[in-house]
């Protein structure tokens, strides 16, 4: 009677522990969700080209950073980092010379429950060319004298 009386006790007590914890729990997904308002910022983030078609290359990319004002919870907000933020532009339709392609909540990895409210600009620009490849002829012509220590053996060329 004495050991049921025990486990029963230590049976109160976890359930005690378990319901405080899943009221934190609770708490804590409440106050990351609804949280104290919603809260205005504005970042430079970096654009980056991705998917380029095999035989094209960016020359150049004429829109490197955006700057991007998002709307959110303010505890979810103030914890991204506009370092680590990048925007993602994909170029799979990519045609020379030039490529404009519109930038929107797709194009950022952004955390549940932040918005963007603007871009700018809202446009990505990459100048995009064919790679070509040419085989030219190499002379080597070696001249002076070999350093102490050297000695000069015999020269081998081959395709890159």
């Amino acid at each position: 009677s004495r050991r049921r009386h025990t486990r029963s006790l230590c049976d109160w007590s976890s359930d005690v522990c378990s319901s405080d914890l899943l009221a934190t729990a609770v708490g804590l997904w409440f106050f990351v969700n609804t949280g104290d308002g919603n809260e205005d910022r504005t970042m430079r983030v970096r654009v980056e080209p991705a998917n380029l078609p095999a035989g094209l290359v960016v020359t150049n990319a004429l829109t490197e950073h955006v700057e991007l004002r998002v709307t959110g919870p303010s505890v979810i907000v103030a914890g991204i980092d506009a370092r680590r933020l990048k925007g993602v532009v994909d170029l799979s339709n990519a045609q020379p010379p030039r490529v404009r392609e519109g930038l929107g909540e797709g194009n950022f990895s952004l955390p549940r429950k932040v918005q963007i409210k603007k871009i700018v600009p809202a446009w990505a620009i990459f100048d995009v060319d064919r790679l070509a490849t040419r085989t030219l002829p190499v002379r080597l012509d070696r001249r002076g004298e070999t350093r102490a220590g050297q000695r000069r053996s015999e020269e081998h060329t081959s395709e890159l």
